[in-house]
């Protein structure tokens, strides 16, 4: 009896797994400058559109959008920059890096 698949990694989640709403519009090449709705946005960030908004509202965190008209974008490059600003190495971090 083999037990190699008892120890073998899940698979990481594809974009459409974690991204429902905007998959159907990523390209494959992940186009930076594709401008998603907060219902997109949200998912993306791993975050509820309502939370989205209030830090929109609020100016917490400080993710860039865009207003165009009445209407609100994110810019998947600023998403992904803003992600990127998050990133820890350790739990001893608080806050955005170099805070």
């Amino acid at each position: 009896m083999s037990h190699a698949n008892q120890h073998s990694r899940p698979s990481t989640p594809a974009a459409s797994d974690l991204l429902p709403a905007a998959s159907a519009r990523l390209p494959e090449s992940h186009n930076p400058n594709l401008l998603l709705t907060t219902n997109e946005a949200a998912p993306y960030l791993g975050v509820s559109p309502r939370t989205l908004e209030t830090w929109r509202s609020t100016g917490r965190h400080g993710v860039r959008y865009i207003k165009v008209g009445s209407r609100v974008r994110y810019r998947l490059r600023d998403l992904d920059e803003w992600l990127a600003s998050r990133m820890q190495e350790h739990t001893g971090q608080s806050g955005e890096v170099g805070a």
